[in-house]
């Protein structure tokens, strides 16, 4: 019973794991997104 535990422990933690890494990718994607727009409206805003 406590090898069992321990492997859903670990199951837990990977999950937890992928999680996090996710999350980063969904940070880095924004970032990427709000520069871009931020050139956009830049250029917007120099060439009425």
């Amino acid at each position: 019973k406590l090898e069992a535990q321990s492997a859903e422990q670990e199951k837990i933690k990977e999950e937890l794991k992928s999680l996090s890494e996710r999350q980063q990718n969904i940070v880095r994607t924004q970032d990427d997104i709000s520069s871009k727009l931020s050139v956009i409206l830049a250029h917007l805003a120099n060439n009425p």
